[in-house]
């Protein structure tokens, strides 16, 4: 199977889901990582799209610009070209929501559900039931996902698996 996991990430974050996602999907498959910016819709339909996974952080609020792009430009060339990706998924990225205030523009709960449009759009034959969010910390800061992340990833390989 030809497995396909699109990202963005300004801090690493996102790259680092992406590599540690691509590790369960190693047996048996032929995994392609690649930044969304580096990687060309038509490349993928080309090669075959058995599982798409893709992701990243939000950026005031909304998925970023770049993923966001990225995916809508690769929704329509599917339809235009009649093609059904066979299963798909995505991430994203944000920080803790706080427990004592109301949820902001940028909380995850008023996010997820604009990363859930993308993927409702998506044509696909298979959809991962809901969109995986990790938690990271400081905005200008590497290597701050949330602890027990790679759990995270491994639940949500095991549900595009099953999918």
């Amino acid at each position: 199977m030809n497995v396909w996991i699109v990202y963005d990430s300004r801090y690493g974050n996102n790259k680092k889901i992406a590599e540690v996602l691509a590790g369960h999907f190693k047996d048996g498959n032929n995994v392609h990582v690649h930044y969304a910016k580096e990687i060309s819709q038509q490349a993928l339909i080309d090669g075959g799209i058995d599982i798409l996974m893709f992701g990243g952080p939000l950026r005031f609020g909304t998925p970023s610009s770049t993923i966001k792009r990225w995916a809508n430009k690769m929704t329509g060339l599917l339809n235009q070209k009649a093609v059904k990706v066979g299963k798909t998924a995505i991430w994203g990225t944000h920080m803790k929501d706080a427990p004592d205030t109301p949820p902001g523009k940028c909380a995850w709960d008023v996010a997820k559900p604009k990363w859930k449009a993308i993927l409702d759009t998506f044509p696909a034959e298979k959809k991962a039931p809901e969109i995986q969010g990790f938690v990271v910390g400081a905005i200008a800061g590497r290597d701050t996902l949330e602890a027990g992340w790679q759990d995270l990833v491994a639940r949500f390989a095991d549900t595009v698996k099953s999918l």
